[in-house]
C-alpha cells in the first residue's frame, strides 16, 4: 500500500504542475509550486530572480527510503535553491544530495541541517536525494525558495569558425557575444583582430555569465589589438565574449571556434555542404537549427532581427556547374523576404508560410558569390519571422580541395624552421603559426606547386610553436592540415647536473658561455662546483647563483683565476636550484664540470612501470608487456630505480596507488618519479561513472565496475598530491588525454610533464608491427632508444615522435607540460 499511496500522490502533483503551466519539471512524491517573481538586473550582470518553489518529502519520511528530485527552470543559466529551517535527517545514517542537471553531486549533508541558500549551480537543473536506512526517522526536507540566472539580452550570437565584424567606438567601449560550446567539446579559441595600430583592444571571456575586467575566465590583453584566448576541455554551455577597449577606437573581427563536441555545429554542417566555404553577416548571424530541417538532422535559420534589418549567409562557388538547394520561410507576408542573390543580382524571393521548396540555378564558368538575405521591412512581425536553408548542392566545376600530406617540420634551429608538405595537385603554400593555436603569424611559399617548402624566421628560442599549412588550388579550393606543433632549440639551456657526477663540454670562443643547474636538497652543508679545463691557450670562469642564471656581474661565488680550472664553495647553501655559468673569458677548448652536494637528503629517481595485456574482466591487450619492458630497460639506464614493476594480475588498482605512493616516498622532495601506464582506457561513460573525465582500467577494472579497478583521473592527480619534486607520465590507453589533472590542475604542476597517446576522446593502438604500442614506439623505441628525434629532453622528442605518428585528429597524442618555459629531462 505504501508504493500505491506514493504513485496516486505523484499523480495529484503532476496534475498540479500541468494546471499551474509554470513549464517546469520536479518529479516528486510530494511538492506544490507557487510563483511570486522579483526580477533584478544589473548592466553588467545576467538578470536574476528569486521565486517562491515548494518541493518536499514527507514529515516524517519513511524507512528504506531512496528518491530524487529534479528542479528545473527552462532558460536558467544557473541556479540555486533555499531549504527550510526544519530540514533535518537522522545523523550518519540518512542523508540528502545535491547534484547538478548531469548527475554530478554537489555536497551530502547529515543530520540536523536547517535552513541555507546552495551554492549555484551551472545549468537550469539541480537535482535533490534523500536516502534512509531502515529505523528512524526525521523531519526531511522543504525547499521554499529557488534563485536563478538567465543570459544577458543583447549578447550576440557567434557560430563556431565563422568571424564577425564590428567596431568600437572610444576607450572604454565594450560588445558582447556569445557561443554555444556542446558536450565533449575539447577546446574553445576566441581570436579578436583589430586594427594594425593607434589602438589597444582585450578580450575577456567568461562561462556562464558575461565577463567583465576583473572577473573572466580567460582574457587577452598585451599591448596590441589582436588578442587570442583558449579555454581547453571547456564546459558545456554558453560562454560569454567581451572585446574590450582599452584605448582607441577602430574595427575588429571576432571569431569564436568549437573544437570537438556534437556533430553539426558550423553553417556548412548544416546545409550539408562543409566542401564551400560558409559566412554569415548582416544584423545578425545565422545559425544551425536542430529543430526545423529538410534534410539530415539541420539546418541553416536565419539571424533574429528587427524591423529595416536584414541578416545573410554566403559562399563562393566556381563554374560551370549547377546549383540546387531546399529553402523555408515564416514571415510577413509580401513585406518579409528571404532572397538569393547571384552576384548581388536578386534571382528569387519567397515570403509569407512557405513550406520547404527546391530551387535549381545553372551556373557559368567563373566564380560566384551566392547569398542568401532575410531581409525584413519596417513594421510588423509574423510567423517565425525567419527564413531557413538545407541540402545545398553544386555540381560540375572544381569543388575538390587539394589533398595535403607528408606535413613536416625540419631544419629547427634556435630561431626559425622550414615547414614542408605535399599536394595531389598544383596549388598555393601558406603556414599559419604562433605560439596557440590562434596562430597569428602567416608565411607563404611558391605558388602553383605540388611540393611545398616554407621557411619560418623570427622565432623565439626553446618555444613551442603551433602550425598548420594552407594549399589553395586554382579554382579557388582551400585545403587546411590539422594542428602540428614543434619546438626551436634553445640557444643555451639549463642542462641539470647530478651531484658528483661530470659532464663535458666545450666553449667554442672568446665570450662562449654554457649554462647548468643542480638541485639543492633541505638540509645541504656545502655546494662544490668545479671546472676543469684545457691545461693552456686559454682562460675560462666560473659562476654560480642561487635561483636564476648568473651573469659575469651578478653572482653568488665565482671563479676567475687567469687559468682554465676554477672552483667555487657555497657553504650552507639555500634549498632549491643552484645555476651555473662556464664563460670563456679567452680561447677555446674542452672541458669537465663537477657540482658536488655534502649534506641534506638528495632525491632518488623512481619508476612505476604497468603493462596489462591479460585483463580479468574486459578483452585482452598484445603489447603492454613489451611497452612495458621496453621502458623498464631504458629507464634503468637513465640511473633510474625500478621500485615497482606490474604486469597483468598484478596491477590491480590497489596496487598501483600504492606502489606510486612508495617510490613517492623514496625519491624525497627534490627526486623524481616516473609512471609509465599501457593497457585500457575510457571514459567514465564507458567506466559505469557519472560525469566526465577518463581513466586507466587496472587488471581489476571493467567497463561496468565504477570506481572499483578503474584508476581515475582525480585519483591520478590525488596520487601524486602534494609531492613537490619532478614527475614523468607516460600513458599508451584509449582516452588517456582526459587524465591530464595531475599537470593542468595540480598546484606543484610546473615540476611535471605527461605525454598521452591520444585526447579525451581518442583511441591508443596495438600495432603488430611494431611488436609495441604505437605512441610507445614512436616516442620511446624511435625517439628516445634510437635517438631519432635527436633530443633527450621530453618536448622535442613529442614533437618529432607526433610529427611521425601515423594517427590524427582525436587519436593523435598529447603533451602536458608543466613549465613550457624549461625542458623536461628525464
Amino acid at each position: 500500500m505504501k508504493n500505491t499511496a506514493k504513485i496516486f500522490l505523484s499523480l495529484i502533483v503532476v496534475g498540479i504542475f500541468l494546471l499551474s503551466g509554470f513549464g517546469v519539471v520536479a518529479q516528486a512524491p510530494s511538492g506544490i509550486i507557487a510563483q511570486a517573481s522579483k526580477i533584478h538586473t544589473n548592466s553588467l550582470l545576467n538578470p536574476r530572480a528569486v521565486e517562491s518553489y515548494v518541493v518536499e518529502s514527507a514529515h516524517p519520511y519513511t524507512n528504506n527510503y531512496d528518491y530524487t528530485w529534479t528542479i528545473t527552470k527552462t532558460g536558467a543559466s544557473k541556479i540555486r535553491i533555499h531549504f527550510t529551517s526544519d530540514t533535518n535527517v537522522e545523523s550518519n545514517y540518512d542523508f540528502l544530495y545535491l547534484y547538478n542537471g548531469d548527475g554530478t553531486q554537489i555536497w551530502k549533508k547529515t543530520g540536523t541541517i536547517g535552513a541555507f541558500w546552495t551554492d549555484w549551480v551551472n545549468g537550469d537543473t539541480v537535482k535533490v536525494r534523500l536516502t534512509t536506512d531502515y529505523s528512524v526517522t526525521k523531519y526531511g526536507f522543504k525547499v521554499d525558495q529557488r534563485e536563478y540566472e538567465t543570459a544577458s539580452s543583447g549578447d550576440i550570437e557567434l557560430t563556431s569558425g565563422v568571424a564577425y565584424s564590428e567596431s568600437l567606438s572610444a576607450t572604454g567601449d565594450v560588445d558582447y557575444y556569445k557561443i554555444s560550446v556542446p558536450s565533449g567539446s575539447t577546446k574553445l579559441d576566441v581570436v579578436l583582430d583589430g586594427p594594425s595600430s593607434g589602438c589597444d583592444f582585450d578580450l575577456y571571456v567568461k562561462y556562464n555569465q558575461r565577463p567583465t575586467t576583473s572577473s573572466y575566465d580567460g582574457r587577452g590583453y598585451t599591448s596590441s589589438s589582436d588578442e587570442t584566448v583558449t579555454i581547453n576541455s571547456p564546459s558545456t554551455g554558453y560562454y560569454y565574449i567581451m572585446p574590450y577597449s582599452y584605448s582607441g577606437s577602430g574595427t575588429y573581427t571576432i571569431k569564436a571556434t568549437v573544437t570537438g563536441g556534437g556533430g553539426g555545429t558550423t553553417l556548412g554542417d548544416a546545409v550539408d555542404n562543409t566542401a564551400l566555404t560558409w559566412t554569415t553577416g548582416g544584423n545578425a548571424n545565422w545559425a544551425v537549427d536542430t529543430s526545423t530541417y529538410y534534410y539530415g538532422t539541420s539546418s541553416a535559420k536565419s539571424g533574429t532581427i528587427t524591423h529595416s534589418q536584414n541578416t545573410y549567409i554566403q559562399t563562393t562557388v566556381t563554374g560551370a556547374g549547377t546549383l540546387t538547394f531546399y529553402w523555408k520561410v515564416s514571415s510577413e507576408s509580401n513585406y518579409d523576404y528571404l532572397r538569393f542573390y547571384i552576384d548581388s543580382t536578386e534571382q528569387t524571393k519567397i515570403s509569407g508560410s512557405v513550406d520547404w521548396q527546391q530551387k535549381s540555378y545553372s551556373i557559368s564558368s567563373g566564380s560566384y558569390t551566392l547569398q542568401w538575405k532575410y531581409t525584413k521591412d519596417g513594421s510588423v512581425s509574423s510567423g517565425s519571422d525567419c527564413g531557413w536553408l538545407d541540402k545545398v548542392v553544386f555540381t560540375g566545376g572544381d569543388t575538390t580541395p587539394p589533398t595535403i600530406s607528408n606535413v613536416q617540420a625540419s631544419s629547427i634551429t634556435s630561431s626559425g624552421a622550414t615547414i614542408t608538405w605535399t599536394t595531389d595537385e598544383a596549388s598555393s603554400s601558406v603556414v599559419e603559426y604562433g605560439t596557440t593555436t590562434g596562430y597569428g603569424s602567416t608565411a607563404t611559399g611558391p605558388n602553383d606547386v605540388t611540393s611545398h617548402s616554407v621557411a619560418l624566421s623570427g622565432l623565439n628560442a626553446g618555444t613551442t610553436y603551433h602550425y598548420r599549412v594552407k594549399s589553395a588550388d586554382s579554382s579557388g579550393n582551400t585545403a587546411t592540415s590539422s594542428d602540428y606543433t614543434f619546438t626551436t632549440t634553445s640557444t643555451s639551456s639549463d642542462i641539470e647536473l647530478t651531484s658528483g657526477v661530470a659532464y663535458s663540454e666545450s666553449l667554442s670562443a672568446t665570450g662562449d658561455v654554457d649554462y647548468y643547474k643542480i638541485n639543492v636538497p633541505s638540509g645541504s652543508t656545502k655546494l662544490d662546483v668545479v671546472l676543469d679545463g684545457p691545461s693552456s691557450g686559454c682562460d675560462f670562469d666560473l659562476y654560480v647563483k642561487y635561483n636564476e642564471r648568473p651573469t659575469t656581474s651578478s653572482y653568488d661565488g665565482r671563479g676567475y683565476t687567469n687559468s682554465a680550472d676554477e672552483t667555487v664553495t657555497i657553504n650552507s647553501p639555500s634549498t632549491g636550484y643552484y645555476y651555473i655559468m662556464a664563460h670563456s673569458y679567452s680561447g677555446s677548448g674542452s672541458y669537465t664540470l663537477t657540482a658536488t652536494v655534502t649534506g641534506g637528503s638528495s632525491g632518488g629517481k623512481y619508476a612505476v612501470i604497468v603493462g596489462i595485456n591479460d585483463y580479468q574482466y574486459i578483452s585482452d591487450l598484445s603489447y603492454c608487456v613489451n611497452d612495458a619492458n621496453d621502458w623498464k630497460g631504458y629507464l634503468q639506464g637513465q640511473s633510474y630505480t625500478i621500485s615497482s614493476f606490474f604486469t597483468n594480475s598484478q596491477a590491480t588498482e590497489t596496487n598501483i596507488k600504492n606502489a606510486i605512493a612508495d617510490a613517492i616516498s623514496q625519491a624525497g622532495s627534490t627526486g623524481t618519479v616516473v609512471f609509465i601506464f599501457s593497457g585500457h582506457g575510457g571514459k567514465y561513460s564507458e567506466a559505469g561513472l557519472s560525469g566526465t573525465g577518463s581513466v586507466c582500467y587496472c587488471y581489476d577494472g571493467s567497463t561496468s565496475s565504477g570506481t572499483s579497478g578503474n584508476f581515475q583521473d582525480t585519483e591520478l592527480q590525488s596520487s601524486f598530491s602534494g609531492y613537490t619534486g619532478k614527475v614523468f607520465i607516460f600513458l599508451d590507453s584509449c582516452r588517456s588525454g582526459g587524465m591530464n589533472e595531475v599537470v593542468s590542475s595540480d598546484p606543484n604542476g610546473a615540476n611535471r610533464y605527461m605525454t598521452t597517446t591520444c585526447g579525451p576522446n581518442g583511441y591508443g593502438y596495438d600495432e603488430p608491427s611494431y611488436l609495441n604500442g604505437a605512441w610507445t614506439y614512436w616516442f620511446l623505441e624511435k625517439g628516445l632508444v634510437n635517438s631519432g628525434s635527436g633530443h633527450t629532453d621530453m618536448e622535442g622528442n613529442f614533437n618529432w615522435a607526433k610529427n611521425n605518428y601515423p594517427y590524427s585528429g582525436d587519436d593523435a597524442p598529447m603533451q602536458f607540460d608543466g613549465d613550457s618555459s624549461s625542458l623536461f629531462y628525464l
